[in-house]
């Protein structure tokens, strides 16, 4: 099941990360095993681009659309807008794309494809 991630999640930091400007594929560590429970990239055009995905029948989504300082719960912690700018504009670019261990390696490639069309626009 894991290992199914592990590929999963390489054949898209192959296929994206020649997007560059556009997508941001995170760095991974060697030495380091993650086990992708989701998968997570930073995109220009992120809700335009969740739009498209969602259009061609892939279930991207948003996971993290509130900062965690800025959610009702950390309220009483006192943080405002601006307290932590980095966190903030990640929660306007984060995309989750499928991987889980479900997503054949077929699907996969078109998830790349849809992703490179969305972006030659």
């Amino acid at each position: 099941v894991i290992e199914n991630r592990i590929r999963n999640a390489r054949q898209l930091d192959e296929g994206l990360r020649d997007l560059g400007q556009t997508i941001h594929v995170p760095q991974r560590p060697l030495g380091y095993r993650e086990v992708y429970q989701i998968y997570i990239v930073s995109a220009t055009k992120r809700d335009q681009l969740l739009d498209f995905l969602i259009s061609k029948g892939i279930e991207a989504k948003i996971h993290y659309p509130i900062p965690l300082h800025l959610q009702a719960a950390a309220s009483g912690l006192g943080y405002k807008r601006g307290d932590f700018p980095v966190c903030e504009q990640q929660a306007t670019e984060i995309i989750t794309i499928p991987a889980h261990q479900y997503v054949t390696s077929n699907q996969i490639d078109h998830i790349i494809k849809s992703v490179h069309e969305f972006y030659a626009v």
